[in-house]
């Protein structure tokens, strides 16, 4: 969509050059070591091969059995989770199987030193956990034999360094980084869009992400984003000094604390200007320099390099072998790091919008006698609700007589006769009977005391839940009180809830010891707001109930918000109204059955009890907070939007829809993003306003001016 908008815009390129994740060209000596790896690799497979055929009968052996017996000799035989011996009969009938040490669900990794051998029983009890972390929550015993295991495999160079590492990785220490399998992954993209960017334009050139990053550290580029956010978080306390050695001197510098350049989206920007100057030219020149580099390092122990580094007090990097060469190329454009702040400033992010459709067509194929028959339906782009369906059952609970919404709900026949009583004068208006001055000026009294508290019948929704995925904050909302007591003891016993329910098949929960009634499972209370998906039905499958007054049966939470409707009354103030994603799928149903389209989905009439339509709000939807569009500006908020000099401003006052709810008010609740910003988690209220943002008061919504920007992140519409 992208190269498409630019070409309708600026005419066929002349030249494109496209940067793949790929390393420069190695010298003769690294590349000679790596096909003889590869050779000697090959061979030893090829061993494996034979051996198993001959002396364990296997017929056919695949690749995922030579990969099993490599991991099974690996570890001399044993199941690093139970210690205890992996046998012959084990590996051929399959009772032992590979895993991964650290979860492939977070890691996305399926290198070898991401494999174990282990016994199937051994695997389906670890599950998603890392290795260390199943092993720890086996005890202290278990966990130390696992450790003298791993070391003695480790000393006697069975297993690498790299798998002792993955080996005594928590879940917490899980780097988020890119793994290798994402790396492929994006050098196969980056392929494929140059073979497509061929059919566009011939000239279509390759340069590589270690020339990238080489070229911005030399050109200066490296810094400058930095320099861009500087001010805002130096104005909020958020620098460090820093030191920096070189030259036998070391200097002091000012930095952003905990900041890298991955925290702007600009930085594809920066990478994307420093490939559009590449040339073939410097491409061979930096190929040959690294020939040299490696030349230099490749007689080098680990320990040598290491220690190398320690004297030098840096990375011995290609470019600080560059600097130490009097290696340079010269900047390609005069005052590039200058041009390049000043249109970096401007740049606005476009981002996609994943929930703009409700339904999509689809089709059903239905088979009767006379053949096949198609379909058509309309499919939702979603799910209308959360997986989990709840009951509803009434439960006794004391409230304060100020929060009583019905007559109904007092259990207690007494307090209700006389409660309805004294409501009468106020035409049975609870708010107004039980207002702070009417109860003290006229107490409502109970056997000769005020009544303050009153047990009334509620509607709670409830769920069962696995002990051993019941989570910190359901305890407390565990529906019997006794089994509540239960799992608080113990708890407390063995000093958190993953320890306390790790093992509950050798260690379970009794309710009632001498009777063996054992606990698995509980019913919690859920405090969501939920909709019923079903009436009740007798057993012939009827609905109870008269029409009308159909008891409601089944109830779910539901799904994401689909958008939210802000309007405008007479008296100029704002108001909002949230749409679920099943309200949308319903109006897109509506629509079908009305128009045969379901759209528009979006509801964009002036509606009577809340006023005049003012715009729509969906995730990934952009936003100026505290600054309004005019052609002719006048008042100090207001600017041109259209005028290119404005950008940098608006740049800064440009946020997008992160998130969409209600507070328990009914007032809507927007989290905002700033459209610069990567990381969706940094919410320091030192930044909010800058960084981030948040509404909880329709009040706010005043503040916001709706724009949308282009895939080439140009202003193409102010307003709905």
């Amino acid at each position: 969509n992208m190269v498409n908008q630019a070409i309708d815009q600026f005419g066929k390129f002349d030249e494109i050059r496209v940067e793949l994740a790929r390393e420069l060209k190695n010298s003769a000596k690294v590349r000679k070591d790596i096909f003889s790896k590869n050779n000697q690799n090959s061979r030893t497979n090829d061993g494996i091969r034979q051996r198993l055929k001959k002396d364990y009968g296997m017929a056919i052996v695949n690749g995922r059995d030579v990969r099993r017996y490599k991991l099974w000799e690996e570890t001399e035989h044993i199941c690093l989770y139970c210690c205890k011996p992996v046998t012959n009969s084990d590996f051929l009938k399959g009772q032992a199987d590979t895993d991964h040490i650290l979860p492939k669900s977070r890691t996305f990794t399926n290198a070898m030193d991401n494999f174990v051998l282990v016994h199937n029983q051994c695997n389906r009890d670890k599950g998603q956990q890392t290795a260390f972390d199943y092993m720890t929550l086996k005890g202290s015993a278990a966990l130390d034999l696992y450790l003298k295991t791993i070391q003695g495999l480790f000393d006697k160079k069975k297993i690498s360094r790299r798998k002792l590492e993955y080996l005594t990785c928590t879940g917490a220490d899980i780097p988020n980084d890119f793994v290798k399998r994402m790396l492929k992954d994006t050098q196969y993209i980056s392929k494929e869009a140059v073979s497509r960017l061929k059919t566009v334009c011939e000239k279509t050139y390759t340069t590589t992400g270690q020339i990238t990053d080489f070229l911005r550290k030399e050109w200066g580029l490296d810094r400058v984003l930095e320099e861009l956010n500087f001010p805002k978080y130096k104005n909020q306390g958020l620098t460090e000094t820093r030191f920096k050695k070189g030259n036998g001197e070391t200097h002091t510098y000012e930095a952003i604390t905990d900041w890298t350049k991955r925290n702007d989206h600009r930085h594809h920007a920066v990478d994307a200007l420093v490939t559009a100057l590449t040339k073939p030219g410097i491409i061979l020149r930096l190929n040959n320099l690294n020939k040299l580099y490696q030349k230099e390092i490749y007689d080098l122990s680990f320990e040598e390099f290491q220690e190398m580094e320690k004297e030098l007090g840096r990375k011995f990097d290609l470019k600080e072998f560059a600097d130490q060469t009097a290696f340079s190329l010269a900047v390609p454009v005069e005052s590039l790091r200058q041009q390049a702040r000043e249109h970096l400033s401007g740049i606005f992010i476009s981002f996609k919008k994943s929930n703009s459709k409700a339904l999509s067509p689809g089709k059903n194929e239905i088979r009767t006698r006379s053949g096949t028959q198609i379909q058509k339906t309309w499919v939702p782009r979603g799910s209308l609700h959360k997986d989990t369906v709840l009951g509803q059952r009434i439960v006794p609970e004391k409230i304060p007589l100020t929060q009583l919404q019905s007559l109904e709900q007092i259990i207690n026949p007494e307090q209700k006769s006389l409660i309805e009583a004294y409501t009468h004068e106020f035409g049975h208006n609870l708010k107004k009977a039980f207002s702070k001055k009417n109860l003290k000026t006229k107490p409502l009294l109970w056997k000769g005391e005020p009544l303050d508290f009153l047990w009334v019948k509620k509607n709670k929704y409830s769920k069962r839940v696995n002990l051993s995925s019941l989570s910190a904050a359901q305890v407390d909302k565990i529906a019997d009180e006794k089994v509540k007591d239960l799992v608080r003891e113990r708890i407390e016993e063995y000093g958190g809830i993953k320890e306390a329910f790790a093992d509950l098949t050798n260690n379970p929960l009794f309710l009632n010891r001498e009777a063996g009634i054992k606990i698995f499972s509980v019913t919690v209370f859920e405090n969501d707001t939920l909709f019923p998906v079903r009436q009740k039905r007798d057993h012939r499958g009827l609905i109870l109930g008269e029409e009308g007054l159909e008891q409601p049966s089944d109830f779910v939470a539901l799904g994401n918000n689909h958008h939210a409707l802000v309007y405008e009354d007479e008296k100029g103030n704002h108001c909002s109204k949230l749409v679920s994603f099943w309200d949308a799928v319903e109006s897109g149903l509506q629509n079908i059955r009305e128009k045969g389209s379901p759209y528009p989905i979006i509801n964009r009439k002036d509606d009577p009890a809340h006023g005049t339509f003012k715009f729509s709000m969906q995730i990934n939807d952009l936003f100026t907070i505290d600054l309004f569009h005019s052609e002719t500006p006048e008042k100090e908020k207001e600017i041109n939007f259209l005028d290119p000099t404005n950008r940098a401003k608006i740049s800064q006052c440009l946020f997008r829809v992160q998130k969409l709810s209600t507070t328990t008010s009914g007032q809507l609740y927007v989290v905002f993003r700033h459209h610069l910003e990567t990381s969706v988690k940094n919410e320091e209220k030192a930044l909010r306003g800058i960084t981030w943002d948040r509404f909880q008061s329709d009040k706010n919504l005043s503040r916001l001016t709706k724009v949308k920007i282009n895939h080439l992140g140009e202003i193409i519409k102010i307003g709905e």
